[in-house]
């Protein structure tokens, strides 16, 4: 019976590793063709920050909005960008936070806002800490996640989604262990005309060190 009880609490850890993205481990996960299009695109987009340094975005703006319909369009793109930006951050600070099976369950309310039913429904982002008792892993190994910082670059993809490549920092620590800091890197789909994410995938781990 014991013996039964401990392979139900393991498998209910191995689910929510896939939201801890495998704390205490260092680990380099191959990233597709897509990802390497969007690193190309990334290296353009800082080079662009870089010689707009100086200007002000809003100055930037409110001169786009008065211009030709390319300025204008421009404005647009740069306000769906801005948008996306800052669901981004909210998604993941509420997406990687977490101090009992409470605040874990809990995130998806938090956040259904912001989220297609597809992505509500993603085992991978929302799967279950209880085992076939009803006992909590994170509880019982007291599991805890914070998020730290986010950076993200946005491409806008037609008129109503915007792209966003992500690398997410967080710490994730298991009673009285250090916490292992991570750095994991998704690309996200974000419809600007129902301000939702309609896609959130995790492509791998950067790296981890342990304070």
């Amino acid at each position: 019976m014991k013996t039964s009880k401990k392979n139900l609490i393991l498998g209910a850890v191995v689910a929510v590793n896939v939201v801890l993205s495998g704390s205490f481990h260092l680990i380099q996960k191959n990233i597709d063709h897509e990802t390497r299009g969007y690193q190309v695109k990334v290296a353009a987009v800082e080079k662009k920050i870089d010689r707009l340094a100086e200007t002000s975005k809003g100055d930037l703006l409110a001169k786009a909005k008065k211009g030709s319909n390319t300025e204008k369009e421009n404005a647009e793109q740069y306000q769906n960008e801005a948008i996306a930006t800052r669901y981004t951050q909210e998604l993941f600070d509420v997406l990687m936070t977490f101090n009992n099976s409470e605040e874990y369950a809990a995130r998806s309310e938090k956040l259904k806002y912001m989220l297609s039913p597809e992505v509500l429904e993603d085992k991978r982002l929302f799967g279950s800490d209880k085992d076939n008792t009803g006992q909590s892993a994170i509880d019982v190994l007291q599991l805890r996640s914070r998020f730290e910082s986010i950076q993200s670059y946005c491409f806008s993809e037609g008129d109503e989604q915007v792209t966003v490549l992500s690398e997410v920092r967080f710490s994730a620590s298991k009673a009285d262990y250090q916490a292992g800091r991570n750095i994991v890197v998704y690309l996200s789909k974000f419809d600007t005309a129902k301000k939702q994410f309609t896609e959130v995938n995790k492509l791998g781990k950067l790296d981890v060190k342990v304070d």
